[in-house]
């Protein structure tokens, strides 16, 4: 991973070392880690100004070519999606099991995920690709109203390959697509804007049979939170109208991909009833839906598919006798001013990572949290309830800073 950030979510007391076996990080910067032997630091670069960071592939490959002459390398493990298609190549040089190019290369195009879907008549949003080096697209005002009348207003543009919604734009006028930042060397792909309720579902694959399964309910679509609107996360039950529709749209796409074990993280949009495929990657889940997964089913899905990855079979989930879900807290930009905490009649947990008269910036992606919550419910409907009653709550104020100095005006 080029990114620490993927190590912290494994919880490695939990995974016992093998006999005769040796374990080697390679990371953007050198970290000693406890469950390492070793580690060592490879260049990256970030796109999109994400904290995620691109591997040198040149530079990898000669560093893992020194690692297997000196020992010979029997897995390679990554859930850092900006790394994924590299891990899988460096499988294929060294003839290493797991994921190759072939079985990933879906995954980290949208374009891809979208044209193969939409040819087995899977439900994805009208869609169109943007390529300003090869084709005769301008960015224009004509080409903007060219995807007007195509996608509808407004719409959404993104990089092909970016991820946790970074460097996506939502596009409601002529100049926000002029004044967009498009990237040289990029593919972007412009897609509708899906009005419904935006769900995850998770799966975990293990020699061709499918060992968990999780359908979730995301509070807000995950765009509103860099514009300071929640999200949150909260399992939906069997004998809910959305969770049929929803996971059989999961498992046809896992059937027609053919995938024998692995993890896989799907979002899919109910419009009018209907499931809408939005995007599916080849990894676990991040952020607090690995907290909700621990809280609610006991497990560490991020463990999980790391014995999935060295062909151990995975732990089983056991459900809590407490429903739970977790709400993500944006960061607003200004100086912060005072909280408003809800009144909340089940068991809570808050944990904060601003204080009063912090001066923050607003989020450039959801890894940007001011604060997380957590609350549990023996009555799952009335946790439901309480859930979607927070969808516009403000958990705090800021007050407006200029040049250090307050500029007193209240924002919620």
């Amino acid at each position: 991973a080029a990114s620490s950030r993927y190590f912290d979510k494994y919880d490695f007391s939990l995974i016992p070392k093998e006999k005769d076996t040796y374990y080697i990080a390679i990371q953007n910067g050198k970290s000693n880690h406890p469950f390492f032997d070793e580690s060592y630091s490879c260049s990256a670069k970030s796109e999109y100004k994400e904290p995620n960071a691109t591997f040198d592939f040149q530079d990898l490959l000669k560093l893992v070519t020194k690692i297997d002459a000196s020992t010979k390398i029997s897995r390679i493990i990554c859930i850092d999606e900006g790394n994924l298609l590299m891990a899988a190549a460096l499988r294929e040089v060294f003839n290493i099991e797991g994921h190759k190019e072939e079985d990933v290369a879906f995954f980290t195009s949208k374009l891809k995920m979208y044209q193969t879907l939409s040819e087995h008549d899977i439900p994805v949003p009208k869609f169109r690709l943007l390529n300003f080096e090869t084709s005769n697209q301008t960015i224009s005002e004509r080409t903007y109203k060219e995807l007007l009348a195509a996608l509808g207003k407004p719409f959404i543009i993104k990089p092909s390959s970016s991820s946790g919604a970074f460097g996506i734009k939502i596009i409601s006028s002529a100049r926000d697509f002029l004044e967009m930042d498009f990237l040289e060397g990029f593919q972007y792909v412009a897609s509708e804007y899906i009005q419904g309720d935006l769900y995850h579902c998770d799966y975990q694959v293990f020699n061709g049979k499918i060992i968990f399964s999780g359908v979730n309910k995301y509070l807000n679509p995950l765009l509103e939170f860099l514009d300071g609107t929640c999200f949150g996360t909260i399992p939906v039950r069997s004998d809910h109208t959305a969770y049929v529709p929803l996971n059989e749209l999961c498992l046809n796409i896992l059937a027609l991909l053919n995938m024998q074990s692995g993890t896989y993280h799907f979002e899919v949009f109910l419009r009018d009833g209907m499931p809408v495929f939005l995007e599916v990657a080849a990894r676990p889940p991040g952020g607090i839906i690995i907290d909700l997964y621990e809280k609610y089913y006991n497990f560490n899905i991020i463990n999980n598919d790391y014995k999935i990855q060295v062909g151990k079979y995975p732990d089983v989930a056991a459900k809590n006798n407490l429903h739970c879900f977790i709400i993500a807290i944006p960061k607003k930009k200004g100086r912060v001013l005072s909280f408003a905490l809800p009144i909340l009649s089940a068991k809570h947990e808050y944990k904060w990572f601003i204080q009063k008269n912090d001066i923050i910036e607003e989020p450039a992606s959801t890894v940007d949290k001011a604060g997380i919550l957590y609350v549990w419910h023996a009555n799952y409907k009335e946790l439901y309830e309480l859930y979607h009653q927070l969808k516009e709550h403000k958990f705090y104020t800021v007050i407006p800073v200029v040049d250090g100095a307050n500029v007193h005006t209240l924002s919620d």
